[in-house]
């Protein structure tokens, strides 16, 4: 057992392994994954929709939404074996004219 890490990551889900393998393919060193199931993914990823959502009020949000699109859009190219991936939408209703203009911000910000 190893008992000695560079980099120690909590989760097996989709962001500790994400994490975990461009640590590695930068060459990081030694790095350990921890997960309590049984199974990587097995924790709060499998609970997601799948979706990936772009809208958000944080322009951050934003940009870090639209590098998780390109590389689900890239993964069969990248990664060799294809998921499936579907882009179908998601629908937002404003309530006020406050909450439109801060709709159309964000979209603004997938669009630059």
């Amino acid at each position: 057992m190893q008992k000695s890490a560079d980099v120690v990551i909590i989760g097996a889900g989709i962001i500790g392994l994400s994490i975990g393998y461009e640590l590695s393919r930068r060459k990081f060193g030694k790095i350990v994954i921890i997960e309590k199931e049984i199974m990587p993914g097995l924790g709060e990823t499998s609970k997601a929709t799948g979706g990936i959502r772009l809208q958000f009020s944080s322009e951050f949000n934003i940009r870090l939404s639209l590098i998780s699109l390109k590389r689900f859009l890239s993964f069969k190219e990248e990664y060799g074996w294809p998921i499936n991936f579907q882009q179908n939408g998601y629908l937002f209703l404003a309530y006020s004219n406050n909450e439109l203009q801060l709709l159309r911000d964000g979209q603004k910000v997938q669009f630059d």
